[in-house]
């Protein structure tokens, strides 16, 4: 088979692929090209490649495969799919704010890895618009009844307000400026000096039919806890416009919260709005495990210079700290075996001294030095502690504020990338609609046109 005819059959079969509904079989056959083949050379063959694409993303969302998108986006964008085409208009004319501009750069380079123009182009012009033209079509698409095109965007931008993916709860709470009002006004003096209690309440109930899983209400009242210094910074900050592209901590909500205690995490967006995600300590572990492992060091080196200063031999003391190294475990554990840890370590000492046949006693201060430091590590840490933990990493400066919603996942997926997997959704809308008003204008300047020439002829 010659190359010229190996090529076609290569594209009869991408051509295949694209009018199935299964992105993973494109996903492996981009996988098992040979190497040497110029993949956006060939897909530039492929005539309609941007509106065959879109097709098949908007199948999987059809068929309620929503979560499926990103890696989709992800795939073109990796495999260079449509690096080989030219659009003949430029991005920056349609989104004319530069900073509005960078943000979407921002957020496209932080999903799918560093975009080529091409990929930039589908994601502000050439999905939006084949979307647009689909729901023209089909107005039933997302919520099954007859809406009219700007009606069902308009919907699905509503919706973002609050929904629910990867098992992660998420939805606004109000702009910055509405809570900061709010917190100025209302906050009441909490337990713990240097924090501040807000309520937060909404009641607003939207319901609709939808294909998505989206939370079925906006009506709430929650309570948050707040640092008024890293508040304060935050609001600072802002107004000097040195937050970007960045989404920082703002509070803890204590009660009334969208997870299953009742508890959630409140951050800053980009488009300055309060957003909440549902957290429960489930969802902390590996951040408590780093803490764990921090107070499990700062423990042994404190204990290492009380061994440094007795009189038993070196291979002792190394026997010691491996023995404690071993047996203190920093894994979330049950409180009901502290006593039975503890209890270990303090005979293994009081039986290692005998034995070494020294003048060093096992008084009570060493002991309950002891005792409290192995508590510390494995005692279970509540979610409230765990917060005023992050606001002291913030203060000490070993954190800063945009970095805890990273810390806080489920699973793989963190409230980082529930953040802005959001923005990138909001962003996506705003180009829909941008796209069918300016469709809308372009009729209305047609009939216009068509008016203005009626009465000349008249």
């Amino acid at each position: 088979m010659d190359q010229i005819e190996a090529q076609k059959n290569l594209i009869r079969e991408i051509e295949y692929i694209l009018r199935g509904n299964d992105w993973s079989k494109l996903n492996l056959f981009l996988n098992n090209l040979d190497k040497s083949i110029n993949i956006p050379s060939l897909f530039a063959k492929i005539k309609k490649l941007p509106i065959k694409l879109s097709q098949l993303i908007m199948s999987n969302i059809q068929i309620h495969n929503v979560n499926l998108i990103f890696d989709m986006f992800r795939d073109i964008n990796y495999y260079g799919i449509l690096e080989g085409l030219k659009f003949s208009y430029n991005v920056k004319d349609i989104i004319k704010s530069e900073t509005h501009y960078n943000l979407i750069l921002e957020c496209i380079k932080d999903l799918f890895g560093p975009p080529s123009e091409q990929f930039v182009a589908f994601v502000v012009k050439e999905f939006p618009s084949f979307v647009v033209t689909f729901l023209e079509y089909d107005t039933q698409l997302f919520f099954g009844g007859f809406y009219k095109v700007e009606d069902n965007l308009n919907l699905l931008k509503d919706y973002l307000q609050g929904y629910t993916m990867y098992g992660l709860n998420i939805r606004k709470i109000s702009d910055f400026r509405e809570f900061l009002q709010n917190y100025d006004r209302n906050k009441k003096p909490a337990d713990i000096e240097g924090y501040y209690i807000l309520e937060v309440s909404k009641h607003r109930f939207l319901r609709r039919q939808s294909p998505f899983d989206f939370l079925n209400f906006e009506s709430f009242s929650e309570v948050h806890l707040i640092n008024d210094e890293l508040i304060t910074k935050i609001r600072t900050k802002r107004e000097s416009k040195q937050y970007l592209y960045e989404f920082p901590i703002i509070s803890m909500v204590i009660r009334g919260g969208l997870g299953p205690q009742g508890k959630g995490f409140a951050y800053l967006t980009p488009f300055n709005e309060i957003c909440e995600i549902c957290s429960d300590a489930n969802e902390n572990k590996a951040y408590i495990l780093e803490y764990k492992r921090f107070l499990k060091k700062q423990f042994l080196n404190e204990l290492q210079k009380i061994i440094d200063t007795w009189e038993i031999s070196e291979k002792d003391k190394i026997k010691i700290l491996e023995f404690l190294d071993t047996n203190i475990q920093y894994n979330v554990i049950d409180s009901s075996q502290i006593d039975y840890i503890y209890n270990k370590i303090d005979s293994f000492f009081t039986s290692l001294i005998e034995k070494s046949n020294c003048s060093v006693k096992i008084d009570d201060k060493f002991r309950n030095k002891l005792k409290a430091g192995v508590q510390r590590i494995l005692v279970p840490i509540e979610m409230q502690d765990q917060f005023l933990v992050r606001m002291n990493l913030i203060k000490s400066k070993k954190i800063d504020e945009n970095e805890v919603a990273k810390l806080v996942s489920l699973g793989e997926v963190s409230h980082y990338d529930m953040l802005v997997q959001r923005f990138f959704f909001q962003n996506l809308i705003e180009f829909m609609i941008r796209e069918y008003r300016e469709r809308q204008k372009s009729i209305s300047t047609k009939d216009k046109k068509k008016s203005s020439k009626k009465d000349h002829t008249s």
